[in-house]
């Protein structure tokens, strides 16, 4: 035996994530009583084997593509929360279709959990006589879902009535668009309004054009600040952040009014995060 002391490594938690089924909503588990667990296992022999389907997976895709109009379940069926989600998945894609949880399901004299029985074009009799004996078990044990009792869960196109196309005289067709005499002439013309009238007429300078006012004030209200309230707004903006630089100070001075220009100010990283030593940096 060796003279080194053995050391345990302290492993670390492992964190594992796990599926949770949640069902918001009571479903009905169609459970039958002996006898009409032998009529139905009766009825269910005769079936020809190209209607039957065998298997949790296979039986899931016919309720997925909406091929099957029964379906049987094993009543020890585990999880049992799962079969109530499958019953409810056919009953949204199929509202028709006939459930019934069974003890003991077989076919070919061996246990199954899941059996979907597919309809065809062409009526089968043994077919025929296992639905209706299903659904008449259904009816008197009140398996009855309200989803599919309910008128919403079934998508019907309804068919509302056209309103009949009135015609629209040339006269009422002109009046949707704007014409214009002249090739050289605008066919909309927006209004001047007085404010940039009296600012044409006050500073020859400046060629306002067609201006369109987007303020809500009075032209009274819009008058141009001085130079020495400019500055006062200056300082005091100056005063309180303290980060507006030397050159947006001069350029506030430059307009013609109290306008202030956009300063964004960079996000810094936090100093105190922890870095992962183990991660890769992305070259």
């Amino acid at each position: 035996m060796s003279a080194k002391a053995k050391t345990v490594k302290n492993s670390k938690p492992s964190k594992t994530i796990r599926n949770v089924l949640v069902q918001p909503f009571k479903t009905k588990w169609p459970l039958v009583n002996e006898n009409d667990m032998t009529r139905t296992t009766q009825l269910l022999k005769q079936v020809p084997r190209d209607h039957v389907t065998v298997g949790t997976n296979a039986a899931l895709e016919i309720l997925h593509t909406a091929k099957a109009c029964a379906l049987l379940l094993t009543s020890e069926f585990h999880p049992h929360i799962l079969g109530k989600q499958i019953i409810r998945m056919a009953q949204r894609n199929l509202p028709t279709i006939k459930v019934l949880a069974i003890p003991d399901l077989k076919w070919d004299d061996s246990l199954q959990k899941v059996i979907a029985i597919r309809g065809g074009e062409q009526r089968v009799p043994q077919l025929d006589s296992l639905l209706a004996a299903m659904e008449e078990i259904i009816k008197s044990n009140g398996f009855e879902d309200d989803l599919c009792s309910s008128p919403i869960s079934i998508k019907k196109k309804k068919s509302r009535p056209k309103k009949p196309a009135t015609k629209i005289s040339p006269e009422e067709l002109s009046r949707l668009y704007l014409t214009r005499s002249d090739s050289n002439q605008r066919a909309f013309i927006p209004r001047v309004s007085s404010y940039a009238i009296k600012s044409k007429d006050g500073d020859n300078k400046q060629d306002w054009g067609e201006f369109i006012s987007l303020s809500k004030s009075t032209p009274e209200s819009m008058d141009v600040e001085s130079e020495e309230e400019l500055e006062q707004s200056v300082e005091s903006k100056l005063n309180i952040s303290g980060k507006l630089n030397v050159k947006s100070s001069e350029n506030l001075k430059q307009q013609s009014g109290p306008y202030i220009g956009l300063t964004v100010n960079r996000i810094q990283g936090d100093p105190n995060r922890r870095k992962n030593p183990k991660m890769k940096k992305s070259k």
